[in-house]
């Protein structure tokens, strides 16, 4: 919170009239930014409730009606980003493209993803008693998309975003993202959303504020002393991925941490979290899959280890009737429907996004065959061909490197030495069990 003082001497100023310096408008900004101060500016404004011809209207305490010079100024300020935020926002609005433009599921053919709410998995949701059954659920329409989730009454734009391996997490986090980023655009008041992997946290005992700021200085530059402002002032929208990805000893501290920021002087406006359900359940809830299973309300509402957010989003495994429309678009609808329908163990694995995503591109860069998928002569080796027809979908595309030469290469370059493809899939191997071993 500013000093009353100094925002007491900037009123004085307005009151006599004196024009304000462009630090005492940036002090009016952060005022308004943190709801310290609601400023209605112009004639005829009305700032908090009620309307009247020709009339200004201000309800409540500590509001600022502004009118004549130091209302254009303070409206032409309140209007625009500075330059700072401006280039941030661009940078992150250019990184969350880019990454969607690499997801397999922006393969030409989307992938719609259902979603519940089921504020069980959330602190702040104690009181509330949304349920359907006993699975404490609340559907969300498909006609609804993540942004309306995002800002409708139940979550208010502190949200954890929990589902299954390969259920599409981080693509409608990134999705969010994209659109919060048109809205920071176009509304000058509204944070920017920053992009961060928990998997890079360390247990220094130092508060969560003092990892982002760190952290932001190592992503996207500029001093540490702005980012530390900026996350002071609540300026940002921390977008926080791969929960799961910490070791387990670090993930119920990791969640503490975020709590107590989330209860500090600068907690953020909107804060979003991107986690597996099963660690999310298992690691940080302390729940047994016995107990997930039996989803008993005693056991559901012990929420010592829960996020403090407002409500969670549960990503659904795909329908049968998504998955036959998505096959559709392939044009593969008959033959490839049949077949998996004989394949309990098949069909199983692609109401997972991701897997469902991977036959659209293994189709795309026509490495598929029905015929010879048919030929496979158990369901190991007919899932072993699917992975293979993937893998040669994957090493033949055209990776381009920006060169003077504009070279572009199909294998990886280390060296000015090309490596083989047999050498590339050793160490993509060796590279995925390091993962694996290292959580």
């Amino acid at each position: 919170m500013l000093d009353p003082l100094a925002l007491q001497t900037i009123f004085e100023r307005i009151e006599a009239g004196k024009p304000l310096n462009q630090q005492e408008l940036q002090t009016l900004r952060k005022a308004a930014q943190l709801q310290q101060i609601t400023i209605a500016t112009g004639n005829g404004a009305v700032g908090i409730g009620g309307s009247a011809d020709g009339g200004i209207i201000v309800t409540g305490d500590r509001n600022v009606v502004i009118t004549g010079s130091n209302a254009e100024a303070i409206r032409t300020f309140m209007d625009k980003k500075p330059r700072h935020e401006e280039l941030l926002l661009e940078e992150v609005n250019k990184q969350v493209n880019t990454r969607l433009q690499k997801s397999l599921f922006k393969n030409g053919i989307p992938i719609k993803i259902g979603m519940d709410l089921q504020p069980i998995q959330v602190r702040n949701s104690c009181d509330s008693d949304i349920k359907i059954g006993n699975k404490f659920i609340e559907p969300i329409p498909e006609s609804r998309g993540i942004m309306e989730v995002f800002f409708q009454t139940e979550v208010v734009g502190k949200l954890l975003i929990l589902g299954r391996q390969g259920s599409g997490k981080t693509t409608i986090m990134l999705e969010l993202a994209k659109q919060l980023c048109e809205r920071a655009k176009h509304q000058a008041n509204f944070p920017i959303p920053v992009l961060l992997n928990l998997s890079m946290w360390k247990d220094t005992g130092n508060p969560m504020q003092d990892w982002l700021v760190t952290e932001l200085n190592s992503n996207y530059g500029l001093r540490k002393d702005i980012w530390t402002n900026w996350v002071n002032d609540a300026q940002l929208l921390p977008m926080l991925d791969g929960l799961d990805e910490l070791p387990p000893a670090y993930q119920k501290t990791c969640v503490k941490k975020i709590n107590e920021f989330l209860q500090s002087d600068c907690r953020p406006q909107y804060l979003v979290v991107c986690s597996r359900l099963k660690e999310y359940e298992e690691v940080i809830r302390g729940l047994s899959k016995q107990d997930v299973q039996q989803e008993s309300e005693e056991i559901l509402r012990d929420r010592d280890r829960c996020l403090n957010l407002n409500n969670a989003v549960i990503l659904k495994n795909l329908t049968y009737p998504q998955i036959k429309s998505y096959l559709r678009e392939l044009d593969q609808t008959e033959d490839l429907w049949e077949i998996l329908q004989t394949e309990n163990q098949l069909l199983k694995l692609v109401e997972t996004p991701l897997f469902l995503a991977i036959f659209g591109f293994i189709s795309t860069q026509k490495k598929f065959s029905i015929e010879k998928w048919k030929q496979q002569n158990s369901t190991d080796a007919r899932h072993q061909y699917i992975f293979d027809a993937y893998w040669e979908a994957a090493i033949g595309r055209e990776l381009v490197y920006p060169s003077k030469n504009s070279q572009k290469w199909r294998i990886p370059i280390y060296n000015n030495q090309a490596f083989t493809t047999k050498q590339t899939r050793k160490w993509l191997v060796y590279l995925a069990q390091k993962l694996q071993s290292q959580h």
